[in-house]
């Protein structure tokens, strides 16, 4: 168990420091290969394996980060117009309310000033109208 556990540890250490010995050659019909031996003929060219691997992760992580920071921002751009849309309909309401009850109002003024003609509570009636703005 002991042995296993540091035989893991050696590859891992020993891993990277192989990644640098990769080598790409073309041989004479034109085809890539890659190695750790190329032929002694072939003019090769060393890959860093590991180093491209690691900096493409970078770049896919950075870009993901990208997306979901502008996805986040799309999230809360949309939920602002939404609370936007529901104040103007909760103001639209408001609105439309009082609107109604100015007019039930009038109405009623009108009614007490049509019932009582022209005695005090009419009169009181019609000096609310007027502050009301009713017709």
């Amino acid at each position: 168990m002991r042995s296993t556990v540091i035989a893991i540890i050696a590859l891992t250490i020993a891993l990277p420091a192989t990644a640098g010995s990769i080598k790409k050659w073309v041989d004479e019909e034109g085809q890539v290969h890659y190695g750790d031996a190329p032929p002694d003929h072939a003019r090769t060219e060393e890959v860093q394996i590991f180093d491209n691997a690691i900096e493409g992760d970078r770049r896919t992580n950075l870009r993901s980060k990208e997306e979901e920071r502008h996805r986040q921002i799309e999230q809360r751009e949309a939920y602002e117009r939404r609370a936007q849309e529901r104040e103007q309909v909760r103001d639209d309401y408001r609105a439309l309310r009082e609107e109604q009850d100015k007019r039930r109002q009038c109405q009623e003024f009108a009614r007490i000033e049509t019932i009582y003609g022209h005695g005090r509570r009419a009169n009181n009636a019609i000096r609310q109208q007027r502050v009301m703005g009713c017709p």
